[in-house]
Order: structure tokens, then C-alpha cells, then sequence
């Protein structure tokens, strides 16, 4: 049986599936996430190390250089950037697109720790961090904080404690880091002349302040047929904990640290400032999960901040940095375009087709087209972003073409005298194979886009893929749903004439097609002058390209 006859003799089946591709899309659409860009992760990999008060010269010549030199051992580098600072040296790698970054990091931490032992041997130097770079790690929101009831430490405290476990609990999101330039610190100022009377050294001061800042497990006590684990909690608390500490005895009397040091609860050297219309503030920043929806995490978060603003009025949370409305913007902007795309097409076909039942079923083709594109996005891990939908925008004029087509089509065979049915079979059979040919054209020319190599072959395939889904869905729709509908809304339709037209409709349609008469014609004849003088036509478009060339020319000076 040929697709034709089983568009026409099957119509359930058809229209069953028709469903399922709607009720599939309509399932997808609000579970695609929402995002900028396609997703995608660029093979960085980034080696830090840490040691404290050494200079940026020093960090170099001791530690920079060497990592350089062991990381680009690591085979498919493409570019190594350095940089040396106070106390940090920072070694990135870039890969070339399509080295799998996991052995591309696991080969430089093998290549790291050969060199290790050749570094300085100081308890200052910190192991090496190495990291793969993450997209994902740039904030949903950025938020500064400010409270005149509390202090920047106190309110730090509060957010670092509290409040960043209530937004980690938001679907989607990630982590939440706290910024806070001052850092509470139990801050201990030795007297050296007490200190010296005493015959204590600040080695002894410090081992002694670690010896009572303890928190280890005690053992196992068994009481009957029980058994307690004991836990030994001495941290301290607060300052006076700390003042109270026996650092040595003289003449049978302990020496206190506070009788020795002034103990107070302050803050460490504040390094960074953080304000916020000249007062200091504290900065916070909310990372969305890899395959969150950045618009909902984002929506979970000013939520959140509103039921934090009833919890404590007087604290000001101002919104620094937000992804939401750079992605509703443009994703927004898209779907209008999409819309009036689809609006002006079904508007044109209506022009020219005269028939609001045939523009109906062109009409009712395009969604199907497009909920299965989405399907087809949801299946392929997709995002809906600027790439995907802006396919999908450009699609919208490419799906109703093989509808148009089988439309008019039918008609033809409807004004021969031929009953709708017949009139469909022998219609989309007779066009099939031309109508297969120029759907696969259509999705050959974006091919290419598939095999970019790169940074551009990530962004662009999602694009690529989504037309070429939609023209082949549409195809599809074309050939089966079309025809099946026709012989639904079509077995009462005549075909079109204006040889009496009635109504301001009928009237607009018959001017417009004198109009379009009137300037067929005149294509005629300038079609028939063409050909007839294909010297003057080949000159004349030679002329055009170069005038083109030019053009280009100039406008890259």
C-alpha cells in the first residue's frame, strides 16, 4: 500500500499519530531548560597552586615555570597560559575540541605530580588544585547584601550559617558561596614583655592554644548490653574560652593566656572591601546545577528573597548579576518571532489560496511540525536557547511549504472533476517523490553544519539539527496528515473562482487576482526577452557581481 492510499483509507491511524506527536511535544515543551547558549564545555583544564607570602617573581621562577613546562608534556594542548601573583600561580591548558577533558585532566595531574617532588619542600605550599573548566560555574543571580542592624561580620556569619543552606535547598541550584570581606577571628595580642618575664616563647603560646582547640573521638564506653561512642569536644567558643587557657605555671599558680595577650573577638586583616552604595555589604552567589533550567532557578531565588525580605525588613538585598533576563529576553524575542512568522505565513496562504479551510489545514500541520521538533529536541538533550529556537524561527517558514504544495495539489485534481478522496490519493502520490527531493535538499544544505570542527560545531549543530527535524516532520506531515485532513474539511469545497464574488472579501480576492494576473504577465514578457537574449542577461549579471565584489571590497577597508 503506498503512503497516498494510507494517508486516505487509514484516517484514524493517521490521525492517531498526529496525536501522539502532539501529545509528545506538548509533554516535552515545558521540560526542555531553558538556557543562552547550547550547552557546552570547552576542554580547559586549570592547575593552581598556593603558597602564602611569596612574590609574584619568586612564584614564577619556583613554581610557574615548572608546571608549565610538566603540563605541556600532555599530548593535544593547543594553548598554555600562565599567571604569577602573591602567594597563587595559575597554570590553564586548552585542549583541542574533541579531546575528552577527564583523560585530558587525569594526563596533567599524572604529569604534575612527577615534578612535584622537585618543588620546594615548605608546609606553605599547598597541594595542586586542578580543575576542568565549567561553564555552568557562573552565577544564575549575584546578590549584595546590606543591613544596618548588623554588622559585616555578623551578617556574614548569618548567611554563611544560615540563610546560603536555605537557597541551597532550591531545585536547581548547585552551591551558594558567600563573600565577606571580614571574616570573623579570635584575635590574640601577645605582650612581649610579659612574655619574656614569664619565659614563655610564641612557639609555646601557639602549640598551647592548639592543644585545647581540639575535637577528637574518645573511644567506645560500653554500659550493659549498650554501646556509647564519646566524643571529645573542646573547641572553642568564644574569646573568653580562649583567655581562660593555662599556658604555663609559675610558683605553683597558672598563667593565663589573658594575663599574657589581649584576647578579643574580632576580624581577620580585612584584604577586600565589598560595598554597596558606599557601605560594606556582603556579596553572594547562586551556581545552578549542569542541566538546570536557569529561568526556574532563578525564579526559585527571587522567591526566596522575598520571604527573606518579610523575615528580616530591615536587611537590603539588591540584585548585582542575573542570567534570567538576558535568557528571557532573548528566548522571548524568539518565540514572537517564530509566532508572527507562523502568523504571516498561514495570512499568505490565505491570500492565495482564497479557501479558509485549506489554509486550516495548513494551519493545523504547522504545530504538529513543530511539537515534534521540540519532541526531537527533548530527545536529543537539547535546551530551548537562542541556536535551537532560532532553527526552529527559520524552520517555521520551511514546514508549511510540502503542505502548500500537496494543497494545491489536491485542488488541481478537484477542479478536473475528481472526488476529494481520489483527488488526495492521486495528488500526493503524483508529488511524493518531488516533494521527498526537495525535503532532502533542504536538510542536505545544513549538513555541513554538522561537521564544523570546534567551538562553532558545538554551538551550531543544535541549530543545524533543529531544522533538519522540522523538515522532516513536516515531510511527513505533509504526505499523510494533509491528504487525511482534506478529505475531511474538503468534501464540501468547490474549487475557488471569482467569476461572481460576493462580500468585501470575495472582492479584495478578485482584484488581488487581476493584479497577480496583470503581473504575470508582465514576467512573461520579460521572461520571453531573456531568453531571447541571453548575451545581454549574462553581461548584465557579470556586471552585478562585480559591482558586488567591489562593494564587499570596500566595505572591509
Amino acid at each position: 500500500m503506498s503512503i497516498a492510499k494510507f494517508a486516505v483509507s487509514r484516517r484514524v491511524t493517521v490521525a492517531m499519530i498526529a496525536c501522539a506527536i502532539v501529545v509528545l511535544g506538548l509533554f516535552a515543551f515545558p521540560r526542555l531548560p531553558v538556557d543562552l547558549l547550547p550547552s557546552f564545555s570547552p576542554p580547559v583544564v586549570n592547575v593552581s597552586v598556593s603558597y602564602a607570602n611569596v612574590a609574584p617573581q619568586q612564584m614564577e621562577t619556583l613554581i610557574t615555570r615548572p608546571l608549565e613546562n610538566a603540563v605541556s608534556r600532555v599530548a593535544g594542548i593547543q594553548q598554555i597560559n600562565s599567571q604569577s601573583s602573591e602567594g597563587t600561580s595559575e597554570v590553564t591548558a586548552q585542549f583541542y575540541y574533541g579531546t575528552n577533558i577527564d583523560t585530558a585532566a587525569v594526563n596533567v595531574q599524572e604529569q604534575v605530580s612527577r615534578i612535584w617532588s622537585s618543588l620546594p619542600n615548605d608546609p606553605n605550599l599547598s597541594q595542586p588544585q586542578i580543575n576542568k573548566f565549567d561553564p555552568n560555574q557562573l552565577p544564575v543571580v549575584r546578590m549584595t547584601i546590606t543591613d544596618p542592624n548588623m554588622s559585616v561580620r555578623d551578617l556574614g556569619d548569618v548567611w554563611t550559617n544560615t540563610l546560603a543552606d536555605e537557597f541551597s535547598s532550591i531545585n536547581g541550584v548547585a552551591s551558594v558561596s558567600v563573600g565577606n570581606g571580614q571574616t570573623r577571628a579570635i584575635m590574640i595580642q601577645p605582650d612581649t614583655n610579659k612574655l619574656a618575664g614569664y619565659g614563655i616563647t610564641l612557639s609555646q603560646l601557639v602549640s598551647r592554644v592548639q592543644q585545647e582547640n581540639l575535637n577528637l573521638p574518645a573511644g567506645v564506653v560500653q554500659i550493659s548490653n549498650k554501646e556509647y561512642q564519646i566524643q571529645a569536644n573542646e573547641l572553642f567558643k568564644n574569646a573568653q574560652d580562649v583567655g581562660n587557657i593555662t599556658v604555663t605555671t609559675k610558683n605553683g599558680a597558672p598563667v593565663l593566656l589573658r594575663d599574657i595577650a589581649a584576647v578579643s573577638d574580632s576580624i581577620q586583616e580585612q584584604r577586600s572591601f565589598i560595598r554597596l552604595n558606599g557601605q560594606q555589604a556582603v556579596n553572594v552567589s547562586v551556581i545552578a546545577q549542569p542541566n538546570a533550567n536557569v529561568v526556574q532557578t532563578a525564579n526559585g531565588v527571587y522567591a526566596k528573597i522575598a520571604q527573606l525580605q518579610q523575615r528580616y525588613p530591615g536587611m537590603h538585598i539588591a540584585v548585582a548579576f542575573d542570567q534570567r533576563g538576558f535568557i528571557v529576553d532573548a528566548v522571548t524575542a524568539l518565540e514572537h518571532t517564530a509566532i508572527y512568522g507562523a502568523i504571516l505565513a498561514i495570512l499568505i496562504i490565505l491570500l492565495f489560496l482564497h479557501s479558509w479551510r485549506s489554509t486550516l489545514i495548513v494551519a493545523i500541520s504547522l504545530p504538529i511540525s513543530v511539537l515534534g521538533t521540540l519532541f526531537a529536541a527533548y530527545l536529543l538533550g537539547y535546551t530551548l536557547n537562542t541556536m535551537t529556537l532560532g532553527g526552529l524561527a527559520l524552520a517555521v517558514g520551511l514546514i508549511v511549504d510540502d503542505a502548500i504544495v500537496v494543497i494545491e495539489n489536491i485542488y488541481r485534481h478537484m477542479a478536473r472533476g475528481q472526488h476529494v478522496k481520489e483527488a488526495a490519493e492521486s495528488a500526493v502520490a503524483e508529488i511524493f517523490t518531488a516533494v521527498l527531493a526537495s525535503s532532502i535538499t533542504v536538510i542536505t544544505v545544513f549538513v555541513p553544519l554538522l561537521l564544523i570542527p570546534g567551538l562553532q560545531g558545538l554551538i551550531f549543530q543544535p541549530f543545524a539539527m533543529m531544522v533538519m527535524v522540522a523538515v522532516a516532520i513536516s515531510l511527513l506531515v505533509a504526505v499523510t496528515t494533509v491528504p487525511m485532513l482534506s478529505t475531511l474539511l474538503l468534501r464540501d469545497e468547490k474549487p475557488h473562482t471569482n467569476g461572481h464574488a460576493k462580500g468585501a472579501y470575495a472582492r479584495f480576492t478578485a482584484r488581488f487576482d487581476r493584479g497577480y494576473e496583470r503581473f504575470s504577465e508582465w514576467y512573461r514578457k520579460r521572461l520571453s526577452w531573456a531568453l531571447d537574449h541571453p548575451g545581454r542577461v549574462m553581461a548584465f549579471a557579470g556586471v552585478v557581481l562585480v559591482a558586488t565584489l567591489i562593494a564587499i571590497n570596500f566595505g572591509a577597508v
